[in-house]
């Protein structure tokens, strides 16, 4: 995931937690894997460790392979919240985004 700083001061990204759905199935959470500075202006990319949810994974693979084959789409969800810093000023912001997902949106992500 990337964020964007708009602000003319850097910023500390203290802490950030997400979880990421699959049509509605939990397939994991993400959490941060350590503290980054922020850059005023830029945008930078947020690394996150996911632990799957394995309990899940049996209703998630007949959707991904037919994902993977073209024959549907679905929506991923990821929902969540960061912790920034700048001096002793501490804020929390909630996020959650959706994306479409098919055979295309695959097509084009980059790793």
């Amino acid at each position: 995931m990337s964020i964007y700083n708009p602000n003319s001061s850097g910023l500390k990204l203290r802490n950030a937690e997400a979880e990421f759905y699959l049509s509605d199935r939990s397939i994991g959470k993400a959490s941060l894997q350590k503290a980054m500075r922020i850059p005023p202006g830029s945008e930078i990319l947020i690394p996150f460790d996911l632990k799957i949810n394995y309990a899940n994974l049996p209703d998630l693979l007949p959707f991904a392979f037919k994902l993977l084959l073209g024959n549907t789409s679905g929506e991923i969800t990821v929902g969540g919240n960061i912790k920034i810093r700048k001096f002793l000023w501490y804020k929390k912001i909630n996020f959650e985004l959706k994306q479409k997902i098919d055979k295309e949106v695959l097509k084009n992500l980059k790793f």
